[in-house]
This record gives C-alpha cells, sequence and structure tokens, in this order.
C-alpha cells in the first residue's frame, strides 16, 4: 500500500479538485490555487508551507468553503482539525518543521487576497449570470494583491507544476516523489 502521503497522487487529486465549488468558468483547480498562493508569500523559506496549505483537500473531503466547515464543525464533524492534522502529518512526512505562526498568518493574508482575486477574474457575477457564494463580499482592494490576470492552466501543467515547486522547496528529489516516500 501507497503511503497516503503519496506526492504524485495527491497533485493529481489537487489538479482535478475544483475551487469555489466549481463556480469558475473555466475550471481552475486547488493545484493551481495553492501554486498561485506561493507568489503573494514574500518569505522563500514559507512557501513550501504555502503550497502544502490545501493538499489535506485531496485527502480529505475537497474544497469545502469555509461557512461549510464551520457549519461541520458546530454539527459535530470537525474537519478543520482533520485538515491540520493531514498538514501537519505531511509536513513530518517531508521532513519539515512545524509552521511557523508568520509563515501561517503570511499564508493566510495571500488565500484571501487571491481568493478575491479568483473572484474578479474567474467567478461569473453578472445581472444575468451571478454565481456569487451566498454571503461573499467582493473586496477589490484584497484583490489587487494579486495584479495578474488569472488565466486558468491545463490540469496537467498544473500537476507537473505543483510536483516541481514541491521538490524545490521542500528539498526532495523527483525521485523521491515517484517513490512516494521521503
Amino acid at each position: 500500500m501507497t503511503s497516503p502521503y503519496d506526492l504524485t497522487r495527491i497533485a493529481h487529486q489537487l489538479s482535478q479538485l475544483p475551487r469555489w465549488l466549481g463556480r469558475t468558468d473555466p475550471f481552475y483547480s486547488v493545484a493551481e490555487h495553492s501554486c498561485r498562493v506561493v507568489l503573494l508569500v514574500p518569505d522563500p523559506a514559507h512557501r513550501v508551507y504555502a503550497l502544502l496549505h490545501d493538499a489535506p483537500e485531496a485527502l480529505v473531503a475537497g474544497d469545502v468553503p469555509d461557512p461549510e466547515k464551520f457549519a461541520m464543525v458546530a454539527a459535530g464533524y470537525d474537519l478543520i482539525a482533520r485538515e491540520r492534522r493531514h498538514f501537519t502529518a505531511l509536513c513530518q512526512f517531508l521532513g519539515l518543521p512545524p509552521i511557523p505562526a508568520d509563515a501561517a498568518r503570511a499564508i493566510e493574508e495571500a488565500d484571501h487576497a487571491l481568493r478575491h482575486a479568483e473572484y474578479r477574474d474567474l467567478v461569473p457575477h453578472t445581472p444575468e449570470r451571478d454565481w456569487t457564494p451566498e454571503g461573499f463580499q467582493y473586496r477589490p482592494d484584497y484583490a489587487a494583491r494579486y495584479r495578474r490576470t488569472i488565466v486558468p492552466r491545463p490540469a496537467e501543467q498544473v500537476r507537473a507544476d505543483w510536483l516541481q515547486r514541491t521538490s524545490a522547496y521542500a528539498g526532495i528529489t523527483r525521485e523521491t516523489i515517484r517513490k512516494g516516500a521521503a
């Protein structure tokens, strides 16, 4: 049996998981989101954590929006804690130290800014076609942190990019990734 932290499998799953519950047009994956979050994290030492921040979504329940996660916790199923446990275990598996508090804050800020840029560029929100999630309040000032226009890439390209970045940032070899063990 392969490790649950087989990076090739995680990369594949993340490249197939839709962001925004599939509300984007065109398709936009969690893997691509993670590769873009990295671009907003200023400290190079924190980029590996930024790249991995949503990796547990490939292991647990997919990209569940925060309001639903909070409702699940209130109903007795703590998806947030499960994702945190998988994130911690994945970091340990890769030989990484626990995520520093300043890295967690920087990633949360980058994730939030990118969420607004994704909405700006990818989620239809016109009177004729409005796919805005209930309760979401678009903030152009947050979106402005990500100055590029988001144009999604093919899944194969994103999967390869995620694996290459994981290898580079975590200091592991492509051979190690192929074996599924760090």
